[in-house]
């Protein structure tokens, strides 16, 4: 082997293991990081006289992507963006008319240049290893040491994050925290992209053992079952289905070398050593299958057809992310400005998607149809090309198994986004597409213009690698998160910039809308309009929507928008208080302003009306229940909030009403407590004791403690107070160990013992009382 493959071995051994340790270049520094190291295994090669025939089809697919993600960020005049990105140039156009500016006459197809930027110099770095990677295969006896190189660096992820989960670690290395708690901490923090990694690397580990021998073979098949129990540790059903493709693939393959004659008898191992290995490797499986695969089959058992349907499924996201391709069909939205601009068209506003969970898809979105179709013709090619080497020998089944695991998986994940995971395929697959090389002739000059061009190629990946590190490619969460608050005199500039460099941002025009209401600018309006275009389902927009029309005097529109802030707010409480202090009034038909400001949403009724209750509102609630119920009568939970406002504002038959449609539609003992409670103010007691009677079996000690003392109330006005003791005191047994609830039973019970002239069993049941529940005043502790 020549000292320069040497070189080329190590750096790019280097840049795999650095790739992986850096939070496998997830973030954008660890990406650049990750990018310079790749760049690094191509300079080995910039001097070298061997040329290749033909470009290698591997590198012919990532300088495809390359090209294509270059091109959206070259800027368009208004003419060429009009036809091939109109929803970019809607973008820019309607936001310099919402702040009263000229559009720009230029502008480049990416809704997300500063996003696109870093991907490109990602794919810079991806470059350039593969151009290293199949001048490295080129040479025979290169080719294990390049898989060792790629799962050398994946096992290295696997031993880390098993070493984390050995020592019990909350924290990556210690420092930085895990976004998801409980989860196998390692430098790919997303379990599923770990299950990638180590899935693609079992096949090839297995196939680099078959090649070796020695020492060598044993560490490599050692790797593959580290490999596997990490795959299986993560408890992710795709790594888990990828992981076995690959392996039967890589299985078939050998099986139809060995049929065809292709594997060598003479590397062999002999009976002394293959059946020792067969055993220990049989007993290390049956452990993996019972520990590490124990959560992933609960995984797979628990998988379910309706899990298609959900909302927040990945599926959805398919569905949902699919007419972007229609719209943005010549060049995409820009690889790597999937996030913001796919947040319009989300349907869940609380959970954002970066990615489309799918890559076959998500390269149709972000590249557009022509460069989606260039890069599957590419990519059969390289697939057909890849698949004629399958006789070559077990290194090459390995590699074809490897590449079915990441491509199975990557159906409904998006691991080669992650660096590792797409330089470690890369490498994979430089076995199956060498470069062709010409001879060596040492005596030949290294022509000037060949190396000039090679360097000039490495240096413009560096610079591109330099501007994603750069601020110009900083995010728009993370320049969000800089600016000053609304009120300071620099915010609208500041946010104004922001917005400007990320279009599709709907966070960003928030921030605009809110320094310009800050300043009373009335521009606000149409900024906060553009912001709920670009996200329809974030609440906060919706409640700076709302206040802005709340000044505006426009109380209709503002109730709405304070309708749509409370529907998807996790905490209802400070916006119904905000609602209640700036909607006071009524309108034309007596109805307050505040119930047309809470959500109808089914999900939403039962704690938007047990808030307005126990803020005393119950004029509110009782108008909000009421319009809910003239929509919809067969919502249960608005008629039982109809029932408990009515009887609180003493509107008894209405109360009565509303308890008797709640009661027909879900049956229970709180249904049943809201109409005897009804009937008993429209004094119909008898009625009452026997709605309580019939009433169903309470299904906590609360609802035991309020109908025990609803119904003992009912007994007692009606002069039955052995009926009342007996009530309470069949509540007091059945309660269990629950001292508080049995606390207040007791202290009923104790007062109708003083009515039945029981004085000292009355004095029994207090002391009793205070034992399980200690008055609060006397610290505890009861007076003597």
């Amino acid at each position: 082997m020549r000292s320069r493959d040497r070189y080329a071995l190590v750096a790019t051994a280097i840049a795999l293991a650095l790739a992986g340790a850096l939070v496998g270049g997830a973030t954008r520094w660890a990406a650049c990081v990750a990018a310079l190291a790749a760049i690094a295994t191509a300079a080995a090669h910039l001097t070298s006289r061997r040329t290749a025939s033909r470009p290698s089809l591997l590198v012919v697919l990532v300088a495809l992507a390359f090209g294509v993600t270059a091109l959206q960020l070259v800027p368009l005049p208004e003419a060429i963006a009009t036809i091939v990105a109109p929803e970019k140039w809607a973008l820019v156009t309607e936001h310099a008319s919402a702040l009263g500016e000229r559009p720009p006459r230029w502008v480049v197809t990416s809704q997300d240049p500063p996003a696109t930027l870093v991907e490109l110099a990602k794919l810079a770095g991806y470059l350039a290893l593969a151009w290293g990677a199949t001048r490295i295969a080129a040479q025979r006896r290169s080719r294990p040491w390049l898989a060792a190189a790629a799962v050398g660096a994946a096992t290295l992820v696997a031993l880390i994050g098993l070493a984390h989960r050995v020592v019990g670690a909350t924290r990556l290395y210690g420092v930085f925290a895990m976004p998801v708690p409980g989860l196998v901490p390692a430098p790919l923090i997303n379990v599923n992209h770990l299950a990638s990694l180590t899935a693609l690397a079992v096949p090839l580990a297995i196939g680099l053992g078959l090649t070796w021998r020695g020492g060598r073979r044993m560490t490599a098949f050692g790797a593959a079952l580290v490999l596997a129990a990490t795959a299986l540790l993560t408890s992710s059903r795709g790594g888990a289905v990828g992981l076995v493709a690959g392996l039967v693939v890589a299985a078939v393959v050998l099986v139809a070398q060995r049929r065809a004659g292709v594997v060598d008898d003479n590397r062999r191992a002999p009976a002394s050593v293959t059946v020792p290995a067969v055993v220990v490797a049989a007993c290390a499986l049956t452990l993996f299958g019972v520990v590490a695969a124990r959560d992933v089959a609960m995984e797979l058992h628990d998988t379910r057809l309706e899990e298609l349907s959900e909302s927040n499924s990945k599926y959805q996201v398919w569905s949902a992310a699919a007419p972007m391709i229609v719209d943005n069909h010549w060049l995409g939205v820009g690889h790597g400005a999937f996030e913001d601009a796919f947040a319009r068209r989300a349907e869940v506003g609380g959970v954002t998607y970066s990615h489309a969970e799918n890559t076959y898809l998500q390269a149709a979105i972000d590249w557009g149809v022509p460069g989606a179709v260039a890069l599957l013709l590419a990519l059969a090619a390289l697939a057909r090309a890849a698949i004629a080497r399958w006789r070559h020998g077990p290194l090459e089944a390995g590699a074809l198994g490897a590449l079915a695991a990441v491509a199975i998986h990557d159906l409904a994940d998006f691991s080669l986004e992650m660096p590792v995971v797409a330089m470690t395929t890369i490498a994979v697959a430089a076995l199956l597409a060498p470069a062709r090389l010409g001879v060596d002739d040492a005596r030949a000059p290294v022509p000037r213009r060949l190396v000039g061009a090679r360097g000039a190629l490495l240096a413009a990946a560096a610079l591109a690698v330099a501007l994603a590190a750069s601020p110009l490619a900083r995010s728009g969460r993370v320049e969000r998160a800089a600016l000053p608050p609304a009120s300071a005199s620099t915010a609208l500039a500041a946010s104004t910039r922001v917005l400007r460099r990320h279009p599709a941002d709907g966070l960003a025009a928030g921030h605009v809308a809110a320094a310009m209401f800050a300043r009373q600018d009335p521009r606000a309006g149409r900024l906060i309009g553009r912001a709920l275009y670009l996200r329809p389902r974030h609440g906060g927009l919706h409640l700076l929507a709302a206040r802005i029309l709340a000044r505006s005097q426009r109380a209709g529109q503002a109730a709405v928008e304070y309708a749509r802030a409370i529907e998807l707010a996790r905490d209802v409480g400070p916006l119904i208080d905000e609602v209640l202090a700036r909607l006071p009034g009524v309108d034309d038909d007596g109805v307050p302003e505040a119930a047309r400001a809470m959500p109808g949403e089914r999900r939403q009724i039962g704690r938007v009306g047990s808030a307005l209750m126990m803020r005393g509102r119950h004029d509110v609630a009782f108008a909000y229940a009421k319009r809910v119920v003239s929509l919809d009568p067969a919502r249960y939970e608005a008629q039982f909030i109809l029932a408990l406002a009515a009887r609180a504002l003493g509107r008894h038959g209405d109360a009565l009403a509303a308890a008797d449609a709640a009661h027909r539609l879900k049956p229970g003992p709180m249904t049943a407590l809201a109409r005897a409670q009804a009937l008993a103010a429209l004094s119909r007691g008898p009625e009452a004791i026997a709605q309580l009677n019939d009433a169903p079996p309470p299904e906590t000690p609360s609802q035991r403690v309020q109908l025990a003392a609803a119904l003992a109330g009912l007994q007692r006005a009606a002069g039955d107070l052995a009926g009342a003791r007996e009530t309470l005191a069949v509540a007091a047994a059945r309660l269990g160990d629950t001292p508080t609830f049995e606390a207040q039973i007791r202290r009923s019970l104790a007062s109708v013992e003083d009515a039945l002239g029981h004085a000292n069993q009355a004095t029994w049941e207090r002391r009793r009382a205070d034992e399980l529940d200690p008055p609060k005043d006397s610290g505890g502790v009861r007076d003597p």
